[in-house]
């Protein structure tokens, strides 16, 4: 099992490599085979963790993404490490192909990391050496887990002065010389209490020798780096904020950089100070330096939006963001500096709330709970906690902080920068508007580029929870569906408000999540029958509901339609929220009938239902299509819920069972056909052939044919008898068993 490395360890790990190659390679070519091989292996192992993280949180939906939408950088099939690693000639060229593979498939952003190294030159790097040192690189799983990248880059860093040192340089394209600080400092003349912004500061060289040779107390030492280490990114970046918003003072004659700064120091940072692990058992996990740069960048990115443009394509580097909303330069920097200090501010101190986390518990629960809102069990309740710990993190190209939780987290901070307008009690209500929207709007909630409508979701959040009205004016935010249904409701209770609570509860529900539609609100009396129902075998609720008719909804493309699962709440999900699906009010109606028909349900009552249905089918010799959905499960679909019929009209019985989201895979198949005789169910035809040795049977609408194998003649047909109404009057399926047995 891999464990985090430390930095003696990566040291050791990175110089043991090196060593490898002394008596084949001058120490000065080091680098150009060690580093390319140091590049590989962790690329190959990140991709390996993003495969991983991604499968932990999507399932098997993990493998319908992309590629290049799980990981970072992609690695081609059949030129990952381990098959490199697996080569036991020519090792030198499987390395390279490998590295051609790699930087091809990442053109944009890998184009000759590799280097030009003589890696097929078996003189000077043998198969037995080079098998050696990707052994040897395979001792350690360089992840993010166990390598985060600021410690990679400090053995990146190790290693260039190691190979300096022993080809017998000095290294000083990377070290100052201590006589070149010493000029530097007395021509700085720096006095105690100033501060030494050195952005190329390594090992701090330049604020000791001011110390030491100008005689100065520590106060300047400790001032840029308090703990005797080389400066870190976000002191660094201190000073830099603290530059750009002085030249900005001095533009418009203001004094907002002591400010700022002194917030940064005390009120921010004691804000910041409980949430300052992550976790981690890094001994620098206990300072707030990670947390505040976080929650800069989303601060960045609602100025971006506000601006209505999108921050896909661009830099998220800190510095960048910096110069690029707070220079002097900019004209909207000082509106800007506002929006950082409010969007800090706020959080500092919360009407009747000791922090943030009691604050936001006190109206976010993962189950119903009178006065709060249900909010998506895959993340913290503390919503402010994980932007500060996993905002613009990702797996791959997957955000760890996702763009819904950008706007649930934008929403709560306009309220709290607005507690003296609007009342707590009227906050929670209007969250509740915005968390519904918010669930129901997962393909509107987009910020690309081609499609972004993060800047009108925000002015529709704004209006939500400062008046709670949604402005008709804003187009192009939410879901259309789910706006016209909160209007609805709050027209509804605000005519209505002894039955606010039932409203509540049945949008709490984990199966509606906020989008009551399918029920309705003059059906509101059902709720607790909803819920008794859901209490029951999710497969026999299935079958509940397709004896009174077929539920299912047609998609927009005409020939996929969508049913229940028995295991995967995705399916219920697309039934009960209405979308471009045909057939939702069908389904609603249908869903109605049943929880009419009983006080309360459970897998004994379902059992009944259906029961009667299949009895009163045979009696009556009427074999509808729901029939034999009901009757084997067989019919019903996989995880997804999916199946496919491009005619359903003419056509009701040829419906076959998809085993995924959207396309007919091998596992695709013909009910009547699987449940006759799954052994010769043939995949290569994806499901829709009997195979044997002279012929192959076919399934049609009311009858079966059977034809030859050689030139796909018409041998015969088993003829399905149906009444005028085209429904069968006998089991197809017993008929196609029986005819197979007389056939075999």
């Amino acid at each position: 099992m891999s464990k985090r490395i430390t930095i003696e360890e990566l040291q050791s790990y990175l110089w043991n490599s090196a060593v490898l190659l002394r008596t084949n390679i001058d120490a000065g070519a080091y680098k150009q085979y060690i580093f390319p091989l140091l590049f590989f292996k962790r690329i190959c192992d990140v991709y390996d963790e993003e495969t991983a993280l991604a499968i932990e949180e999507y399932g098997d939906d993990a493998a319908e993404f992309d590629a290049d939408e799980i990981h970072t950088f992609v690695v081609p099939k059949g030129y990952h490490w381990n098959d490199v690693r697996a080569v036991s000639e020519n090792v030198g060229v499987a390395i390279v192909e490998a590295f051609r593979k790699v930087e091809n498939a990442n053109i944009d952003k890998l184009q000759g990391i590799f280097g030009d190294g003589a890696w097929t030159n078996k003189n000077r790097l043998p198969d037995r050496l080079l098998k050696d040192l990707l052994e040897h690189f395979s001792t350690k799983t360089l992840s993010i887990a166990n390598c985060p990248e600021d410690e990679l880059g400090q053995g990146y860093e190790y290693l260039i002065k190691k190979f300096a040192d022993d080809s017998g340089h000095t290294a000083q394209e990377f070290y100052t010389n201590r006589t070149v600080v010493h000029l530097m400092t007395e021509m700085l003349k720096p006095e105690s209490g100033e501060s030494i912004y050195d952005p190329t500061c390594g090992s701090a060289g330049m604020l000791i020798s001011a110390i030491r040779d100008m005689g100065l107390t520590d106060e300047l030492y400790i001032k840029m780096n308090s703990r005797g280490k080389p400066l870190t990114v976000f002191e660094h970046f201190k000073a830099e904020l603290e530059r750009e918003i002085r030249a900005l003072d001095e533009k418009n004659g203001q004094n907002t950089a002591d400010r700022i700064v002194g917030k940064i120091d005390k009120s921010w940072t004691d804000l910041l100070w409980k949430y300052r692990s992550s976790g981690s058992s890094d001994a620098d996990d206990n300072i707030i330096d990670d947390e505040f740069l976080r929650y800069f960048k989303f601060v960045c990115d609602i100025i971006c939006y506000r601006n209505g443009q999108s921050p896909q394509g661009y830099s998220s580097d800190v510095f960048d963001l910096l110069h690029l909303y707070f220079s002097a330069d900019d004209e909207k920097a000082v509106a800007n500096i506002a929006t950082l200090e409010s969007f800090f501010d706020c959080w500092c101190k919360i009407k009747g709330y000791n922090n943030p986390t009691e604050f936001l518990e006190s109206f976010m629960s993962y189950t119903h709970a009178r006065g709060k809102i249900v909010v998506d069990s895959r993340y913290k309740i503390d919503v402010f906690e994980d932007c500060l710990h996993f905002y613009s993190d990702k797996s791959g190209r997957i955000r760890q902080f996702p763009l819904n939780r950008i706007v649930l987290l934008y929403a709560i901070t306009i309220y709290l920068q607005h507690q003296s307008e609007v009342t707590y009690s009227d906050f929670v209500r209007r969250i509740r508007i915005v968390n519904n929207l918010i669930q129901n709007s997962e393909d509107e909630v987009s910020d690309r580029q081609d499609r972004n409508r993060i800047p009108a979701i925000l002015q529709a959040v704004d209006a939500i929870v400062l008046t709670g009205v949604i402005d008709d004016s804003i187009e192009i935010n939410f879901n259309v569906t789910q706006i016209q249904e909160e209007k609805e409701k709050i027209e509804f209770l605000t005519q209505n408000p002894d039955c606010t609570d039932e409203v509540f509860e049945l949008e709490d529900h984990n199966m509606l999540k906020g989008q009551i539609g399918i029920i309705g609100l003059d059906n509101l009396s059902l709720g607790s029958r909803f819920s008794s129902l859901f209490t029951c075998s999710w497969d026999k609720i299935d079958c509940a509901l397709m004896t009174l008719g077929n539920y299912g909804q047609q998609e927009r493309n005409k020939w996929r339609y969508q049913f229940a699962s028995k295991s995967l709440q995705y399916a219920w999900d697309e039934l009960f929220h209405k979308s471009a699906n045909a057939g939702f009010e069908n389904t609603h109606t249908i869903l109605v009938e049943l929880l009419k028909s009983k006080e309360s349900f459970d897998d004994g009552i379902l059992d009944g239902i259906i029961s009667v249905f299949l009895a009163q089918c045979e009696k009556d010799n009427l074999y509808p299509w729901n029939y034999y959905y009901v009757k084997y499960p067989v019919f019903r679909p996989g995880s997804y819920g999916k199946m496919s019929n491009d005619d359903v009209v003419n056509k009701p019985y040829m419906f076959s069972v998809m085993q995924t989201k959207t396309q007919w895979s091998q596992n695709t198949y013909m009910p009547y056909l699987k449940e006759a005789d799954d052994a010769h169910l043939s995949r290569d035809e994806m499901g829709q052939y009997l195979v044997y040795d002279d012929v192959y049977i076919v399934c049609e609408n009311n009858s079966y044919g059977v034809y030859r194998n050689d030139d796909d003649s018409l041998t015969d047909t088993v003829t399905i008898s149906q009444n005028e109404a085209g429904i069968d009057t006998e089991d197809r399926i017993i008929k196609l068993k029986k005819y197979i047995a007389n056939m075999k």
